[in-house]
């Protein structure tokens, strides 16, 4: 599962019946890619997470749930109604801070 991590944002999932054409055509000239599920990234959970880590870079260490937005970290714990620990490192700019929940 890859919801598990801030790293590589939001990944929209787009209904089979609108046409992958004219979606590419929309997107044209920008950084958003369409790719099919069936496409070999994304054959395996490990196949997308090397497909995906090559296009995000990682900008935080550990089990936590972060996301950076601009100059702005959004930071919680991705197990919902569980008690669990999780750790993780965050870089501000020349800083690093340790997170526990």
């Amino acid at each position: 599962p890859l919801y598990m991590t801030g790293r590589y944002n939001v990944i929209p999932a787009i209904p089979g019946v609108l046409k992958t054409d004219k979606l590419k055509e929309s997107v044209s000239g920008s950084r958003i890619q369409i790719k099919e599920i069936t496409s070999p990234e994304f054959s395996s959970t490990q196949a997308r997470k090397e497909y995906l880590n090559k296009l995000y870079p990682m900008n935080y260490e550990g089990d936590i749930f972060a996301q950076k937005l601009d100059n702005r970290w959004f930071v919680y714990n991705y197990k919902v109604n569980e008690n669990v620990k999780q750790t993780g490192k965050l870089k501000f700019n020349s800083l690093e801070m340790d997170v526990e929940f």
